[in-house]
């Protein structure tokens, strides 16, 4: 590999969501109003002057999933984090809320129907202690480490449109006896089926 891996200097910098949005602004006159994502371009501008490792904090409530905890002091903000490489997000995590009733409000603060998360819910009936979590993406991890232009070079089974899965989906998804003439010229079967079984034998 041409690029070397260089081991970072800890702690990693950390900066507040309002501090990144203000950031973006400042320096790229990208607006971002407070709540919103931020977009691809503002974070490809952002990797330009922040290329290191770095955490950004203090994401707000209305941004974050259900199961995010607010602050008690703010509620306008989640005990929640970002991890960053550049331009690029490693990690997303934050501490989780353990209380069922309390689960079930910011269910239904985000307009979600708490019976639809029935199963979720009832395990919080047997106690749920205080807990964290954090999800790594590992393909993106290789793809910095690596140096790779495209994450599907990280991915040993990459998911493209001209993958037979991708199109047994798309096939499920949006089959319509009306659109099937379509479809047969997009995913270019030689076999005219008319079941799931015949069809998905036609893309293999």
């Amino acid at each position: 590999m041409e690029n070397k891996t260089i081991v970072p200097k800890i702690p990693f910098p950390r900066y507040t969501y309002k501090e990144i949005i203000e950031k973006i602004s400042t320096e790229f006159n990208i607006n971002v109003e407070f709540g919103e994502d931020i977009s691809t371009e503002a974070y490809r501008k952002l990797g330009e002057v922040l290329p290191g490792y770095y955490y950004i904090i203090d994401w707000p409530t209305s941004s974050k999933p259900f199961y995010i905890i607010p602050y008690k002091d703010k509620p306008e903000l989640t005990e929640s984090f970002d991890l960053q490489k550049g331009y690029l997000e490693l990690t997303s995590g934050g501490t989780r809320v353990h209380n069922k009733e309390y689960l079930e409000k910011r269910l239904e603060e985000k307009g979600l129907n708490p019976i639809s998360f029935e199963s979720h819910l009832r395990m919080f009936d047997f106690g749920m202690p205080p807990h964290a979590g954090a999800g790594l993406g590992i393909d993106r991890f290789i793809t910095v480490l690596c140096g790779l232009d495209d994450i599907r070079e990280a991915v040993m089974y990459p998911r493209t449109a001209r993958s037979a899965y991708s199109l047994k989906i798309y096939y499920e998804v949006c089959y319509d006896r009306r659109l099937f003439k379509s479809w047969k010229s997009h995913c270019k079967c030689k076999k005219v089926g008319t079941s799931n079984h015949q069809i998905w034998n036609s893309i293999n």
